[in-house]
């Protein structure tokens, strides 16, 4: 997995919680 920025993180992260949510 690449390194990415934290806000680039923070993005995915968010989109796996509102997956993961639903």
């Amino acid at each position: 997995m690449p390194d990415i920025g934290s806000s680039g993180k923070a993005k995915i992260i968010e989109l796996m919680v509102k997956v993961g949510d639903s």
